[in-house]
């Protein structure tokens, strides 16, 4: 895991990269926000 300062602008990086989203930017109920995906050999990142 990786923690960032700006979730949004490294969400946007990634999408403006191409890769596609498991899940798309969401807080969680533990109160983080984050998006899911899966490197090209679909590991969970």
């Amino acid at each position: 895991m990786e923690i960032v300062l700006d979730v949004e602008a490294r969400h946007t990086h990634v999408l403006r990269q191409g890769y596609p989203l498991e899940t798309p930017l969401k807080r969680r109920p533990c109160g983080l926000t984050d998006f899911r995906l899966f490197d090209p050999d679909g590991y969970y990142l």
